[in-house]
């Protein structure tokens, strides 16, 4: 019994090493290309735009916090399993026990 749970355990833990280990795609390298793009032209815009001194640095500022913010997201999002912004087992619990489990079978779920 005690074996069998040791077993149960360590190809638990293979299991989710090869999961993290299988996770080494990140953000394609177009979409980086299409955000610094998009940044480029966008501050060209704005350095297009007649307009007074105080004028262009609130909108050159709040357009430089949105693309840093876009960017910083995008980075963060790049390592789904990992992180503070991560996919968690919450869903694959509620998965598990309303689908999987048959009709009068105990919830895995508090073990």
């Amino acid at each position: 019994m005690l074996a069998e749970t040791f077993r149960q355990f360590n190809a638990f833990v293979e299991a989710r090493r090869a999961r993290l280990a299988s996770v080494t795609t990140g953000i394609p390298a177009a979409m980086w290309w299409v955000v610094a793009i998009g940044a480029v032209l966008y501050i060209g815009m704005i350095l297009l735009m007649d307009m007074e001194l105080h004028v262009h640095f609130i909108l050159g500022g709040a357009l430089a916090l949105f693309l840093g913010i876009v960017i910083f997201l995008i980075a963060v999002l790049d390592n789904p399993f990992r992180g503070d912004v991560s996919v968690g087992p919450d869903a694959f619990q509620e998965i598990c026990d309303t689908v999987m489990m048959p009709e009068g079978t105990p919830s895995l779920k508090g073990r």
